[in-house]
């Protein structure tokens, strides 16, 4: 039986000319490429490489290049004379039965280019191309700027930060009051810092649409008597996974000079990797760590956690881990009342002690959203997410009190927990005893002698007590002492 390749053969010896050489259809780990000659490959702003061909008008982007079982995985981008002839691709650059079905595919959608060629060439480039970044010597390293804050004490810069509640408390409006306080040095959230300079932000949103999200900015402007001004807030409607958009995240971060990057919400943001949580946190943290900004990531309270016992974030324990801050927002609304007590709390700190609590009372008018800095340990219930001490101060302020009459009016703590907040023994001491349990605040003199040897900005603020105005409570109990062993505590009579 003659085949094709032998006729050609026998055509080829009778008009004198060289056979044709066997052609090479699929690629094999020793092939050399042949027709397209090596790319100019350079490493991009997004942390991957551009492999252009100027003469043929053809580039190829490789991005997400990580280490996988079996090789180098990384995503591909095909431009061909401004166009993309077939979608961005995820490849293993080891795997040959990878390589030649990308091939055999890219083949049916243009036959004029040298895809084997192509293909071969990108492998081999992505497989000698190291993603860490350059090693420095911390010695002689020089800080970008003297501070790490954008916004004291919420955003930090180049730092991940996440803010966590339950549904409908007002996270997506307390992290818009952030952007428009970094894009016009307004006051919008008294009682966090004003920024140094002006900061632009991005939005990315999940879970709303721009003519929602642009009402609740002009709202917040208003309250603030501000506007913000043009390309300071930018603004992207999200779908689907945010990995798959980092190229196009990436532009707008270079094109507006972005500096903080809010994810409404980071669940909705992981996708189809949602269903895989510990792989859809570290996609996000590692999108914002190549994005190279201060990041937002808005999330819910997770349903395993006891809300008695403060609460997690949703989802996998990685966003705990590696974010540098978290605060969780609580809010406190009577039904068909306008006005709100929100109160935020410092949950994790990787850098210095957690902050005091920030409390704002706020009204959602039709024209206006209000921010008015309010004590949360005067919120009926938000205050109760304080701690014994905090709790126990705001009680004393009004004057002395027998210790019966605190535990009666802070009934949802308990008794040893108030006990051993009174007796604490700490550099500044806050409470007084009165003698016959009765306890007040520690005067200002007796402040001032140990604030002295505290550095206060470490706790994250002062606390300034009111002078002892006198006892209050009608009780005159009898002397009650407390065993050591049941309290955890000794008893003092009289004695601080």
């Amino acid at each position: 039986m003659t085949t094709r390749r032998d006729a050609a053969n026998e055509l080829a010896d009778e008009l004198g000319v060289a056979r044709p050489e066997k052609k090479v259809r699929y690629a094999t780990k020793d092939t050399p490429t042949e027709g397209l000659p090596p790319p100019v490959t350079e490493r991009n702003a997004i942390g991957g490489l551009l492999m252009t061909w100027p003469e043929h008008t053809l580039e190829v982007e490789a991005s997400h290049i990580s280490n996988v079982r079996g090789g180098i995985e990384a995503r591909f981008t095909i431009t061909a004379n401004g166009r993309t002839p077939t979608a961005p691709f995820r490849m293993n650059v080891h795997s040959m039965t990878a390589r030649n079905g990308i091939v055999k595919e890219l083949r049916v959608k243009r036959k004029d280019l040298d895809w084997q060629g192509l293909i071969d060439h990108i492998c081999r480039e992505v497989s000698s191309f190291d993603p860490q970044q350059k090693a420095i010597d911390l010695t002689a390293h020089e800080r970008a700027t003297d501070t790490s804050w954008l916004l004291e004490p919420l955003v930090r810069a180049r730092k991940p930060m996440l803010l966590y509640a339950e549904g409908g408390q007002g996270k997506s409006t307390t992290a818009l009051g952030i952007l428009v306080q970094l894009a016009t040095q307004s006051l919008v959230l008294p009682g966090v810092s004003l920024p140094e300079r002006v900061v632009k932000s991005l939005f990315l949103d999940w879970e709303s649409d721009e003519d929602d999200t642009q009402e609740v900015m002009e709202l917040l402007c208003n309250g603030a008597s501000t506007a913000v001004p043009l390309d300071h807030i930018i603004y992207r409607r999200m779908s689907g996974s945010l990995p798959d958009h980092f190229e196009t995240i990436q532009k707008d971060v270079t094109e507006h000079q972005i500096e903080v990057v809010v994810t409404d919400s980071i669940i909705a943001a992981g996708g189809e990797e949602g269903d895989r949580p510990a792989t859809a946190a570290r996609a996000y943290f590692d999108v914002m760590r190549a994005l190279n900004v201060a990041s937002i990531g808005i999330t819910h309270l997770s349903k395993e956690n006891d809300r008695s016992k403060g609460g997690k974030p949703y989802g996998s324990v990685y966003y705990w881990n590696l974010a540098r801050d978290i605060w969780r927002l609580r809010q406190d609304q009577v039904e068909g009342d306008s006005t709100a007590d929100i109160g935020l709390f410092h949950e994790k700190s990787n850098r210095g002690g957690k902050r005091k609590p920030l409390g704002w009372s706020v009204t959602f008018g039709e024209d206006a959203i209000t921010f008015v800095r309010a004590d949360v340990a005067k919120m009926a219930e938000v205050g109760k997410q304080t701690s014994a001490t905090d709790q126990i101060l705001e009680l004393l302020r009004g004057g002395g009190m027998h210790i019966q009459d605190i535990y009666d009016d802070l009934p949802h703590i308990k008794q040893t927990t108030v006990r051993q907040a009174l007796f604490r023994k700490t550099n500044t001491p806050r409470f007084q005893s009165l003698g016959n349990e009765r306890w007040g605040l520690a005067t200002r003199d007796q402040l001032l002698v140990t604030e002295s040897n505290v550095n206060v900005t470490d706790r994250g603020g002062s606390y300034e007590p009111s002078p002892l105005q006198g006892e209050r409570g009608s009780h005159n109990y009898p002397h009650r002492p407390v065993s050591k062993k049941k309290t955890g505590v000794p008893y003092l009579d009289g004695v601080n």
